[in-house]
């Protein structure tokens, strides 16, 4: 006798001919905020590319890009960690080409 398989359902939704990943929704303890951002075509392009290599809408991926960014230091603070950390790293290597 043949056994039956069943088809468990899918957990993208009942529509299975297209499988997309889980829209990501905000709850409702987050305030939302709307605002109008103007980019020029080169702008809207890499934010498009960024939406798409990320799986996200373009909203979402200006979304991250501001929470990536805005921990940043300064300039001027960003330059001098990172030159104390590079001298630190390779003085050794400096000492010996100047000395070369």
């Amino acid at each position: 006798m043949r056994s039956i398989q069943r088809r468990r359902p899918s957990k993208w939704g009942s529509d299975t001919s297209r499988r997309t990943a889980p829209s990501r929704t905000f709850t409702s303890n987050v305030k939302l905020m709307a605002m109008t951002l103007r980019l020029t075509e080169e702008r809207d392009r890499l934010l498009e590319t960024l939406a798409d290599s990320l799986h996200v809408s373009k909203n979402s991926a200006a979304a991250q890009a501001i929470e990536i960014a805005a921990p940043r230091p300064s300039h001027p603070d960003f330059v001098a960690a990172s030159t104390a950390r590079q001298l630190g790293r390779y003085a050794d290597l400096m000492t010996r080409l100047a000395y070369a």
